[in-house]
């Protein structure tokens, strides 16, 4: 019987070798997903003359019902609330449902402000000025 030679070997052994990089079947994926919808308030020092500065940002009901959320703001940065999230709804929580609502943002006695509709099921909101 014929002895094979070392070549022949070697490729025998190469093919014979699982070298890992074959592709095994994708697992299935299952996506979860998440959405918010929320309005973003800002107010700023536009060339930082107070250094830093304490608001309170107010949004309000047509009734006039108020909730606040409070922010410590430094230089010229933006001082940013998000709106349900930053705000506190204590025995306000109908503040959430849908409807229309004034902003303001007071510093040192004076004020900025706006308005937005609210759609309050969380996948929407309207924003007008």
């Amino acid at each position: 019987m014929a002895r094979p030679n070392g070549f022949a070997l070697l490729a025998l052994l190469f093919l014979s070798v699982d070298t890992g990089t074959a592709q095994r079947p994708a697992a299935k994926v299952i996506w979860q997903e998440s959405q918010s919808v929320t309005v973003q308030l800002g107010v700023r020092d536009k060339f930082g003359t107070l250094g830093g500065y304490d608001v309170v940002f107010e949004v309000s009901a047509v009734d006039g019902r108020k909730v606040t959320a409070r922010k410590h703001v430094s230089g010229n940065e933006f001082g940013d609330v998000t709106f349900p999230d930053d705000f506190d709804f204590t025995n306000q929580f109908s503040l959430r449902s849908a409807g229309s609502f004034s902003w303001r943002a007071i510093v040192g006695g004076k004020a900025a402000h706006g308005s937005y509709r609210w759609a309050g099921t969380g996948r929407e909101a309207k924003v007008f000025d």
